[in-house]
Order: structure tokens, then sequence, then C-alpha cells
């Protein structure tokens, strides 16, 4: 542009003619937005040149044209203002300051400068818009990093992260699963991190992060979009080491057989095994008075052939008001595999795993016992637990073995370490994350889970009751060195012998009223 001595365009180039049709870019609100159009339309032309070049690597790449589309639209709004506002000026007469003082002549510019000139701005324009597009897709690439997710601003989510890192799940980015798919999904997410980063900023953030997500993306859905359902048919074995408490620390040892089984269309294992919960042609529903999803009252079960079954809570079922107000849930994956991607692995889980790796030392009495109680304690801070736990120990050795505080001090030190690394990993007191705070309803032992619904007072209205026989989700084939007397008992194995005391279980009771995962089965 070069300046111009006073005076008025006219004509087809653009002046204050009432009845000529005026240039958009002859004015200073046009002028930007012509400005903010092409940069837009540059910066859009890179990445989508970057997009078919790549092949389409990241899976929210494409939102990366929502700023410069943005801009571009911007910038029409303010050549449409412009035009608009200089239309109504020169039809009240009035002259354009933007005409008094400069005059777009682009090929004046050329002539002034030289040739040269227009390959230069070429090249600006192109870093520019270079430099645009990368960071864009840079940024974009960064939010959808496990680092942003569990480091950078929401570095409240550090205990989901940590566990998530110990997971089968470990390999599958936060964003997989944590955010939808196109930009809904992305903004429903960003808008969801905005209010997150006010209540961090106020100290309002809930701790622990509450479980299940209610509303969220994790549904059947996506968990079928990795596991095929109509291969989860038959049998699994399973293998377990438990460790009693006591001074002797012995491990009891369990294999069993877990009946998968399926709802597959083609007729295999129809409706059996612990999949029945997830048969492709039924439904279970259920409704839950908590949030957690722990106190199941009322569930129905509709099987491939429309037969329903409808069971409640016998000793409190659900009342008028309950049935009007609680929702009813469809069974879905997460609700038997609540953790899979976040495990917090209970205090005597944690034990139990050390002790059956060499991690602590089983030369050292009451082992178990003592671990849990360390890991169990309520500490206010990691640092507290870190110099807790040593407390602990030692207070415990020094009381009731005093001798192993003189003749095993490097397996106690060892120990100590341990029980540090284990608890360092899998309890977070700043945000009370543990295996208290988030249920693991896979299984039964240190949770209702799966008793839930399987108890002896979910009945229907004959006064008939969900199954509680063990031997419909898995079969025992060995316990404690006892196996199956034959392979024709593999489908109903061995009857349980608690290892505790060696006794059978011929009423139905819930493990978890016992067993919570921590030192109060020692209590």
């Amino acid at each position: 542009m070069t300046e111009d001595s006073p005076g008025t365009p006219t004509g087809d180039e653009g002046g204050d003619d009432p009845g000529g049709f005026p240039h958009p870019i002859y004015n200073w609100m046009s002028g930007i937005g012509s400005a903010l159009i092409a940069m837009g339309i540059t910066v859009i032309a890179f990445l989508v040149l970057v997009e078919l070049i790549t092949g389409g690597s990241s899976g929210y790449a494409g939102l990366a044209l929502v700023p410069p589309l943005i801009l571009a639209m911007i910038g029409s709004g303010l050549v449409v203002g412009g035009w608009l506002r200089e239309r109504r000026r020169q039809t009240r007469g009035e002259h354009s300051s933007f005409f008094e003082t400069w005059v777009v002549d682009p090929w004046s510019v050329v002539r002034g400068r030289g040739p040269w000139f227009v390959p230069l701005c070429l090249a600006g324009a192109t870093f520019a818009s270079l430099v645009g597009g990368a960071s864009s897709v840079g940024v974009l690439s960064y939010s959808e990093s496990n680092t942003f997710c569990t480091e950078a601003c929401h570095s409240v989510m550090g205990p989901e992260g940590a566990v998530y890192e110990q997971t089968e799940h470990s390999r599958i980015p936060c964003v997989k699963c944590h955010v939808g798919a196109g930009p809904e999904g992305f903004l429903t997410a960003k808008l969801g991190g905005v209010r997150q980063l006010y209540q961090f900023a106020t100290g309002s953030v809930t701790r622990p992060i509450p479980t299940p997500i209610h509303g969220g993306r994790i549904d059947r859905e996506l968990c079928e979009s990795c596991h095929a359902p109509e291969r989860d048919r038959g049998m699994k074995s399973r293998t377990h080491d438990y460790f009693l408490s006591g001074e002797d620390v012995d491990p009891v040892g369990l294999a069993m057989m877990v009946k998968v089984g399926g709802g597959a269309a083609d007729g295999l294992l129809p409706g059996q095994g612990v999949h029945y919960h997830m048969q492709i042609a039924g439904r279970v529903e259920y409704v839950a008075r908590d949030p957690q999803r722990q106190d199941i009252a009322w569930v129905r079960a509709t099987d491939d052939e429309g037969v329903v079954r409808e069971y409640n809570l016998e000793s409190n079922p659900l009342s008028d008001e309950d049935r009007a107000t609680l929702p009813a849930q469809s069974m879905g994956c997460l609700d038997c595999h609540s953790r899979p991607a976040h495990r917090f692995p209970s205090a005597i889980d944690s034990v139990n795993q050390a002790l059956a790796g060499g991690a602590l030392s089983r030369d050292l009495p009451s082992i178990k016992e003592v671990s849990v109680g360390a890991l169990s304690e309520q500490y206010a801070t990691t640092a507290d637990a870190m110099a807790g736990i040593e407390v602990h120990l030692q207070e415990f050795y020094e009381e009731e073995f005093p001798e192993v505080v003189e003749e095993q001090g490097d397996d106690l030190e060892g120990a100590v370490a341990v029980l540090r690394k284990v608890y360092s990993r899998t309890i977070f007191p700043e945000m009370k994350a543990d295996w208290r705070a988030h249920p693991d309803n896979s299984g039964h032992r240190d949770w209702p889970g799966c008793f839930r619904c399987h108890n002896d007072e979910m009945l229907d209205d004959e006064g008939e009751g969900i199954t509680t026989d063990c031997s419909a989700c898995h079969a025992i084939l060995a316990q404690d060195g006892e196996a199956i007397a034959s392979v024709d008992d593999l489908d109903i194995g061995q009857d349980f012998v608690h290892p505790e005391d060696g006794a059978h279980f011929d009423e139905f009771s819930l493990c978890s009223d016992c067993h919570t995962g921590g030192a109060e089965l020692y209590e």
C-alpha cells in the first residue's frame, strides 16, 4: 500500500459515488477481514495437505482446522460488516477515511520495490502458515497425550495415571476411551476440562474422583471396538496364590476354570457363564440406590426368547418413590469390570503379589499381617506414609519378635522399601484414592461384586432367587494341592474350602462381610 494525496477515488475504483458498488476492501474493517480470510484459508490448505500426506494418523487432527476456520469466519463477518457500513456512508455522501489516506494498489507496491518483493511475501506467508499449522497440530497432539491427562493441568488425575500404567490397557491412550470421536466429543471433553480447572484452582476438586463415570462414552460399544464378544466363550483358567496370616507365612494355591460363556448368534454356548449378562439377544437391567452402584435392589432379566424375570431385594425392596426417581440401568461391561484400566489393588492383594514374587521375604514372621496393617493405615500424605510404614514395621517387630530386628535387619529393611514402593503405586492419600474408594466388581471377595445381584435375598414373585451356585460361574480344579478326582468333574469342580479354618460353606454368605482388602480381617 502507498500513501496518496488527499482525494477521493471514484467510479470503478470504488469511490464515494452513492450509486456505485463499493469495493469491500476499500475500508479498514473489510481490509482487516480480508487479511483474516486469507490467513485462515492458507492455514486450512496447509493442514489438509499435511493430513493427506500423513494419512490422518491422529484421531483429532481434523480438529486443527477449527481455529483457522473460525479465523476465516470472523474475517468474513468483518468484510460483510465493512461493506454494509461503507454502503451506508456513501449513501449519506460521506467520504471514506480509508480512501483519504491509503489506496490499495498491489502492482504499485511491486513496481516500487522490485520483482523480488513478491516471492519474499509468498515465502513469509508460507512460513507463517507452517508455524501456525504446526502449532495447532502440536497443541492438539499434546492435549491427546497421557502426559497432559495425568500430569499437566489434570494433575488431580495422578492416581488414575499411576495405576493405569500397571494395567493391560496401558498402551491405549487416555483419549481413546475418555474423549469422544470428532469435534463434539473433543469440545465436550475440553468444556469439562474448563470446569475441572476451575475446581482445581478453587480447591473444590472431589477427592477421590467419583466413579463410575455417569454419562460418559465408556460403554459396551466402546469396549467391543477391541473385544469381540462372540469370541469370549467357553472356559478360561485362573490360578491364585493366597498367603495366610500368622507367624508362618504359608501359601494356599487355587486353580479354577472361569466359565466365560457367551451369547453368540451362532448358538454356541448361548446364555451360559459369566457373559450371560452380555448375551447379544437378551438383556439384564438393574436399579441401584447409590452412585457407585453397589446397592442393587431390583433386577430384570430378559432372555433371547423374550421371557422376562423380575427380582426384588426382599429385605429392602424398592419403594414407589425409588421406582419413580431411580433409573434402570442396562448391564454393560463396566458393571462387572469396573476397574479395567484404573485398578487400585487392595493391600491384601498387593502383599500377596509381593510374597508370591519373592519381593517380601517369607522368612520374616507374620510379614503378611504386619505389611497389610502398614498399608492400611490412614496417612495424611504420601510423605507421612513413607515414614509411617517404617515405624509400623519397626515397632511391631521390636515388640513381638525382637530377634528379627537383631538378626534379620536386611530383610526388614528390604520389606520397608518394598512396601513404600507398593504404597506409592497404589494408594494416594492426598486424593483419598485407593481400593476402599474404588470398588472392583469383577469378583466377590473384597467387595460385594457379583453378590450385589447373586444373593439369597434377590427373589421374584414366586420366591425363586437368582442363582448363588458357585459352579454356575467357575469350577475349582485344585486347592492347596488337592485336585478333582477325574476329568468328569471338570465342569462342576470341587467344593471351596475356606483356607483359614478348612470349613465348607453350606449357606450363602458375603465374603466382603469379613474381607475388606485391608487389615480389618485381622482385627
